[in-house]
């Protein structure tokens, strides 16, 4: 005689997913989104069907790739036998990114687009000097003292020769990051 299985006084709320497997491909949700609330809305619903089908004792089989989802989920009696994992914590914003500093001073080769900051074009960028072991605001659109703050602490740390030259401030095409360009450098 075998001992009977304990009763799971909390049972599984029900599986967005009928059987013990489930195929699909996760990358056409997006088609035909209009504008960014169709698009979050569209991702809502996908990740409240993800959810669901984790509470219900789902579990991915593999990696995904390309959108490639294949999961499995144990039988009835093994999934009263265990409990669940813990859900996610997803309901807090997710952590603030820390920003990185790429310091641009690269000669430029004939062809190349220099950043001039004495030039009409560049009045929009914010420039910043070296100055007793601080960054310092010279001209152009005015930066939090924060971003100064920060950019000072990781421009001290770079391992270049700072000199008297002045500095263009831009956001980096990737991530929170900011570039600081030296004037007459490649771009």
């Amino acid at each position: 005689m075998q001992p009977m299985a304990e009763y799971d006084p909390a049972p599984r709320p029900p599986s967005p997913w009928s059987g013990s497997q489930h195929e699909t491909q996760h990358r056409w949700q997006l088609d035909g989104v209009r504008n960014l609330a169709d698009a979050s809305q569209a991702l809502r619903t996908l990740a409240a069907e993800l959810t669901a089908a984790h509470e219900a004792g789902w579990a991915l089989s593999e990696p995904m790739r390309n959108g490639h989802l294949l999961a499995s989920r144990p039988s009835r009696r093994k999934r009263v036998q265990t409990a669940p994992e813990p859900r996610p914590v997803s309901a807090a914003a997710a952590p603030a990114i820390g920003w990185r500093l790429r310091v641009v001073d690269e000669p430029p080769v004939p062809g190349d687009e220099v950043l001039h900051l004495e030039e009409p074009s560049a009045r929009r960028t914010s420039v910043v000097a070296w100055t007793d072991h601080a960054l310092r605001q010279v001209g152009g659109p005015p930066l939090p003292m924060s971003l100064l703050g920060e950019a000072t602490w990781q421009f001290a740390l770079a391992p270049v020769d700072l000199g008297h030259q002045l500095w263009g401030v831009a956001p980096a095409r990737v991530g929170p990051s900011i570039d600081l360009v030296a004037d007459g450098s490649a771009l």
